[in-house]
């Protein structure tokens, strides 16, 4: 995975941060991202973890948006990427790769240098 600060290592306290309220429709929206979760995790499947947590990624962005969140997971998707994640309480946003991939090393590294190219400074967690 690659990690990116959104906000250059300002802090959010997450201890006074309000937690998320979602409506009736984000609550429904879940339940299916739910189940996608279950299959990815039962069937080891990184795409599918991908499309939950890319899901999940825009449903918060409404309580603690990412600055620049469409520009990372535009490289994500130009570098092979299964998707992105986010900190609910924080400032990083996660570029995921399929292990399993033969390509990944190499992807990783082209959306690494399209990342610093963009302005960010990302790391390999």
């Amino acid at each position: 995975m690659i990690s990116v600060d959104t906000t250059g290592g300002q802090k959010v306290d997450t201890l006074a941060f309000e937690p998320a309220r979602y409506s009736p429709e984000e609550i429904e929206t879940f339940r299916p991202l739910r189940a996608l979760l279950r299959r990815a995790i039962k069937a080891s499947d990184f795409a599918l973890l991908g499309r939950a947590a890319t899901a999940s990624a825009w449903i918060n962005e409404r309580f603690l948006p990412k600055p620049r969140l469409t520009d990372i997971e535009t490289i994500g998707v130009c570098h092979g990427a299964v998707g992105v994640q986010v900190a609910h309480s924080g400032t990083v946003v996660g570029l995921m790769f399929d292990p399993a991939n033969e390509k990944t090393s190499d992807n990783m590294e082209r959306a690494m240098h399209d990342l610093r190219k963009s302005g960010f400074e990302p790391s390999i967690v």
